[in-house]
């Protein structure tokens, strides 16, 4: 039960006892609140006293400016005179308040005299220390036996905090469901080993930058999710939702291997970064509800167990030569990171890892090789970039995955994929080889592919024929220098954009914006864009009767100059996770003079080589979300700027498109 139940449960038990009464006080309020303002207006009162009020219980809390003088209001006595319960908040300073011990023997007069209900919350303090007046509820009697007179008071302070402290009343600990504690910098904190032994409902435990010495004794093992930077044991605890470990430099005790006894119902386990981890305990097998298994960055850790349940699996630099040939077991496996594996000598490598996963050697010593992929019907997502992956090191079943939608295969060192059959890959919609300096050819792809990124793909010397594929939209060839010397496959690059442009669909959720674009290495306008300009931006003033039925949208053409406008890896629009993305601000202006800029992403970049000019074409159609379809409105255009939302465009085009001028 929670305190607003609580007390509602009183409030019927006060209701009940009190109709037979001719004697009945006549109350103002239903509940009064005494409480330190500096523990838990903010915090706790806040939301305790919205409870109460949202479930009509009139509820009296002072206002904090008048927590400023010795003694407390006539008003304020008369308001706990007139509450049906006095709710007292016991927070560790409470006791230093002269006005809140005031207001508590106030109380407990009422209680006697008028019979008024007390419900006592203890807020992080133990009922025993209020009761006795010990700690924190003793050190301020010394201050107060100093400066008061009145030795009377003072006693009647203390009788009141015992008597208020033996009542049967709310103890907050008991009904905590999350507690998060974060801290800016690391700082020693002390947790006491019985400190979470009465917090049964807790599902939510996130402490940042804490610094403790000593593991608490019990951790609640109906817990949901523990996020704990600087966990202090090597032993995790037996818990049944998620464990999340960061910050590895604040707990070298987990420098050899993670422990996971006792820990059967947990289902994410993250302990990314871990840099000193050097192996997962063979219990990890047992853990039967885990699906998220995160090592990302664990460098010395060279095997990651076998775990039948995982739906998601993350290894990205860690020193594992290759998943075992037993992965393909995880049926239900739907997202596997590979990225960024971490080169280890094979003697070190042979020291942690069972000879089931070290892999065949290629004929480049440090080349991985990637075991058989087929059974794995479930996986979705696949990341294999910065493998070191060789023409021999692809899986040679890749085309026997009928789920994947994402694959990244970037920043390896095979010349040609074609083997590897990614055209029959009937759902895949993101292919990424961004950086993959010795690829000649782009591969065959499946008609639904709706992104491709090529960028830093320096020998890539043709591409294939993309003006097939109607869900294109994304297509990025940043750095590919070599591709447009050859006249038909630049002829081909464009005849590809007409071909979006012809087949583009503005109705589809699948699209940020609704927009698309290709990327190409040079700095030319095509001539066919009807409106260019040199400089950061562009106006174009619309002809008369430029709108009407046919119209579709805006073809736009710009050249970046990277040489001369170095970009910040902090700016743009990052909404694909992709790098850098370059917007525009598209603003139509009214025949009032009003103006309505937008953001259109124009693309994403991955690379951070950015040392030539590059041509952004694309799309943006009239119906894209961010407008109304009120045709009259759109009417009303006289013309429209653009501009990037960062100093890097110095050229210009733009053309409206007309249902004619694609058929």
């Amino acid at each position: 039960m929670d305190l607003r139940s609580f007390v509602e449960h009183e409030m019927r038990n006060i209701a009940s006892s009190s109709s037979s009464s001719a004697s009945t006080p006549k109350w103002t309020y239903d509940v009064f609140l005494s409480f330190r303002g500096e523990d838990v207006r903010k915090s706790f009162v806040d939301f305790l006293y919205s409870a109460l009020q949202q479930k009509g219980i009139y509820t009296f809390k002072d206002d904090e400016k008048l927590e400023r003088g010795r003694s407390i209001s006539p008003a304020l006595l008369q308001a706990i005179k007139e509450s049906r319960i006095a709710v007292i908040i016991f927070s560790e300073n409470y006791a230093t308040s002269s006005w809140c011990l005031d207001e508590l023997a106030e109380i407990i007069d009422c209680k006697h005299v008028l019979g008024q209900t007390v419900l006592p919350v203890f807020y992080y303090v133990d009922p025993s220390v209020v009761r006795r007046q010990k700690g924190s509820f003793d050190r301020p009697f010394v201050k107060h036996e100093d400066e008061i007179e009145d030795k009377e008071m003072i006693q009647k302070w203390r009788a009141a905090l015992t008597e208020a402290a033996s009542i049967s009343g709310w103890d907050a600990t008991e009904n905590i469901v999350g507690m998060w504690l974060d801290l800016s910098t690391p700082k020693d904190v002390v947790i006491k080993n019985e400190a979470f032994e009465k917090m049964k409902k807790l599902r939510l435990l996130k402490i940042n930058n804490a610094c403790v010495s000593l593991c608490p004794n019990c951790i609640p093992n109906e817990i949901r999710w523990l996020d704990w930077h600087g966990y202090p044991s090597k032993f995790l605890p037996e818990i049944a939702g998620q464990i999340e470990i960061h910050r590895p430099e604040l707990f070298p005790e987990i420098n050899k291997d993670a422990r996971l006894h006792g820990t059967p119902n947990l289902e994410r386990l993250i302990l990314e970064g871990c840099s000193s981890l050097a192996e997962i305990h063979p219990s990890i097998e047992h853990l039967t509800s885990l699906v998220l298994l995160n090592l990302r960055g664990c460098e010395s850790l060279a095997n990651c167990g076998h775990v039948l349940s995982l739906e998601e699996l993350y290894v990205d630099g860690t020193a594992i030569s290759k998943p075992p040939s037993s992965i393909v077991l995880l049926k239900n496996l739907k997202t596997l990171s590979f990225k960024g594996r971490k080169a280890m000598a094979s003697r070190k490598c042979r020291a942690f890892s069972p000879s089931w996963l070290l892999g065949r050697k290629s004929q480049d010593s440090t080349g991985l090789v990637f075991p058989s992929v087929a059974g794995l019907n479930s996986l979705a997502r696949l990341d294999l970039s910065d493998c070191n992956l060789s023409d021999e090191g692809l899986p040679s079943d890749l085309r026997s995955l009928s789920s994947l939608v994402e694959l990244n295969l970037g920043k390896n060192n095979f010349t040609s994929i074609s083997a590897a059959g990614i055209k029959n890959l009937s759902h895949l919609r993101i292919l990424e080889l961004v950086g993959r300096k010795r690829l000649e050819k782009l591969p065959e792809l499946p008609l639904c592919i709706e992104q491709v990124y090529a960028d830093d793909c320096t020998s890539l010397q043709s591409a294939t024929d993309l003006t097939n594929h109607g869900k294109l939209r994304w297509v990025s060839f940043y750095n590919c220098f070599k591709l447009l010397q050859d006249e038909q496959t630049s002829s081909m690059v464009y005849a590809t954009w007409n071909h979006m442009l012809k087949e583009f669909s503005p109705v589809d959720d699948s699209l940020i914006g609704g927009s698309f674009s290709i990327c190409l290495p040079g700095g030319s306008i095509p001539s066919w864009f009807t409106y260019q300009n040199s400089g950061p931006s562009i106006t174009v003033k619309l002809p008369p009767n430029w709108y009407n039925d046919e119209f579709m949208g805006f073809a736009v053409c710009v050249v970046s100059d990277l040489i001369m406008t170095p970009v910040p890896r902090n700016i743009g629009c990052d909404l694909l996770q992709k790098g850098i993305g370059f917007g525009l601000w598209f603003t139509p202006v009214d025949q009032e003079m009003k103006r309505y800029p937008n953001i259109v992403i124009l693309g994403y970049l991955e690379t951070e080589n950015m040392d030539s000019e590059h041509t952004w074409l694309g799309y943006i159609p009239l119906d894209i979300n961010i407008w109304s379809s009120n045709g009259d409105w759109v009417r009303s255009w006289t013309s429209i700027e653009v501009c990037g939302f960062i100093s890097i465009f110095k050229a210009w085009g733009i053309s409206l498109v007309y249902e004619n001028d694609v058929r």
